[in-house]
């Protein structure tokens, strides 16, 4: 008889952890997207209507578990438009993002897809899959922005199509300044970045401190062979600014130039 007890609450305790909060929210504008997703629990599934949505910056702050992410995805994928100033900054833990497709406009504040929100609520676990950016720049090509912007960790970025970004700044970089940033291990596998009307750099390898003899290795590793830009930015009398007229002699720079253009040879012979 304990048995049999025992075997019933052990199903009974299984059949709840299951069907733990697998609630599907669909949301046909703004305010009921925010409502959803600060309502959202463990296993919710928010579902955006096909169409045009317009002006709208998606805050995706929740916790999601490894069992139950939490999940934002269109009706049907690649129905759902993101046009105007938008954008998706995801904050939180185990957020899964499908079939979004932005055009038509460009991100007001930072990247188009971040993980982090605001400047201390970083992703972690969390997926964007099966989305879209495409030609979603600013409307002035000198003001400089990224597309895609990584934080957190264990975050991933997979079957997704990147094209046409015509102002300045990478498509996609990744940060890893402050602990919670470092030893990353985000995953951008199966994506395809498109060209660029103007030139300009994809996916670089990092921005200010960057661990080189990492990187170098795992370039060696994989057996590729990038091309690579040396930027001087401390001050060379203007000639870092791209200026004409500079206050320090071409020799001066020039010893510069080739004094950190050495450095960087040294790094990857030694990686």
């Amino acid at each position: 008889m304990k048995n049999i007890i025992l075997l019933f609450l052990i199903v009974a305790t299984l059949s709840c952890k299951n069907n733990y909060s697998k609630k599907v929210v669909t949301v046909e504008d703004k305010i009921q997207l925010e409502s959803a997703i600060s309502e959202a629990q463990a296993g919710t599934s928010i579902i955006m209507k096909n169409g045009t949505w317009s002006d709208v910056e998606i805050a995706f702050v929740a916790n999601g578990t490894i069992d139950n992410p939490i999940t934002l995805s269109a009706e049907t994928p690649g129905k759902v438009f993101i046009e105007g100033r938008s954008s998706l900054h995801l904050g939180g833990t185990y957020l899964h993002v499908e079939g979004l497709h932005f055009r038509n406009g460009y991100s007001p504040s930072g990247g188009v897809i971040r993980y982090q929100v605001g400047e201390d609520n970083p992703a972690f676990h969390s997926r964007v899959t099966n989305c879209v950016i495409e030609d979603f720049s600013r409307p002035n090509r000198w003001e400089g922005d990224r597309w895609i912007e990584f934080y957190g960790q264990y975050n991933q970025l997979d079957h997704c199509y990147i094209s046409g970004k015509s102002n300045d700044g990478a498509t996609l970089m990744v940060y890893f300044k402050g602990r919670q940033h470092m030893n990353n291990h985000h995953q951008i596998v199966n994506n395809y970045f498109g060209p660029r009307p103007r030139k300009g750099v994809n996916v670089p390898i990092g921005e200010g401190m960057v661990d080189f003899d990492k990187y170098f290795k795992l370039l060696k590793k994989y057996r590729l062979n990038p091309p690579v830009s040396l930027h001087l930015e401390y001050p060379l009398g203007g000639a870092e600014k791209g200026k004409k007229n500079i206050t320090l002699s071409h020799e001066q720079v020039y010893t510069a130039m080739g004094k950190d253009l050495k450095a960087i040879q040294e790094l990857w012979n030694n990686a």
